[in-house]
């Protein structure tokens, strides 16, 4: 797989810009997950099982330690085919209350002399509602999180007030929290007008954590 890639697949999609190669991959493992017997047959090819990988944390099984990291599925769209790639868990996101185009274009920037990207997406997402009925719809092999946070109105949007920001998390939890194994609290996001702000004063974190109790 890894000759694979360094030989075939990596040169590829160095040929596009690399947003346009990221959406590129999530569809190709949207398309891939719909094909009858391909999920089974990755999942044949990428997966390893060894006792001492396997852990049990908070009422969760691991198979092994290796997971996706938020960032990459930001909506959700390829659940199936990313439960089928030999990952321990995988975290998508970040998803907001409410759907969000992210910042202007370009914001992927590829630096290939260390090996490495620039990342200025800004959030991009189709919002809790729409993920979480994709969630709904999903049953998966591994632990699925979901990574949540403000809503990004946009570079000229006011500034939320605490309220506000906490009334963004408590949307996306509700929708979400049924349909996730666990939640990540993406509480410092520079994007997510009003939240540096919110939590950085004395307290607003307890009081968020006090309102999620609630639901």
């Amino acid at each position: 797989m890894s000759a694979l890639y360094k030989s075939i697949l990596r040169p590829l999609l160095f040929c596009f810009n690399p947003e346009h190669a990221h959406g590129c991959t999530i569809k190709a493992c949207q398309i891939a997950g719909a094909v009858p017997g391909l999920a089974y047959l990755t999942r044949a090819c990428s997966q390893f099982s060894h006792p001492l990988l396997k852990s049990n944390i908070a009422g969760l099984h691991f198979s092994n330690p290796i997971g996706l990291a938020a960032g990459w599925d930001k909506s959700g769209r390829a659940l199936r085919m990313l439960d089928s790639l030999g990952f321990g868990f995988a975290e998508i996101g970040s998803v907001s209350a409410r759907p969000s185009a992210g910042n202007p274009r370009p914001r992927l920037f590829r630096l290939p002399q260390d090996l490495g990207i620039v990342v200025n997406y800004g959030l991009p997402n189709d919002g809790a509602e729409v993920v979480s009925g994709r969630l709904a719809n999903h049953r998966s092999r591994h632990p699925i999180g979901v990574n949540i946070v403000k809503t990004n109105d946009g570079a000229q949007a006011p500034a939320c007030s605490e309220q506000q920001v906490l009334a963004d998390y408590l949307r996306s939890t509700s929708l979400l929290q049924h349909h996730a194994d666990y939640l990540m609290l993406n509480l410092s996001c520079p994007n997510a007008s009003g939240e540096g702000e919110a939590f950085s004063r004395p307290g607003s974190i307890q009081r968020l954590l006090d309102r999620l109790l609630t639901l």
